[in-house]
């Protein structure tokens, strides 16, 4: 059964109150718009993190000691 036949199998069950309910609901759909801004922001996310790499050598803590060490520690 394809998507559309399932939703036509459901909405045949509707009761006439529950199906004016249904046609009220979605008679103008409030679909989101999204912007131009926010497109680009949507295609920068995705292409960094295309760039995103895992290292599995990466030690989270140590990195994060050394620089603190670097940037709080007086010279």
């Amino acid at each position: 059964m394809t998507l559309l036949e399932e939703a036509h199998s459901i909405v045949d069950r509707f009761s006439e109150r529950q199906l004016k309910g249904f046609v009220g609901l979605f008679r103008e759909p409030q679909f989101i718009k999204i912007t131009d801004e926010e497109k680009d922001r949507e295609e920068a996310f995705t292409y960094l993190q295309n760039l995103r790499r895992n290292n599995p050598d990466l030690d989270d803590k140590k990195e994060l000691e050394e620089y603190r060490d670097r940037r709080f520690t007086p010279d």
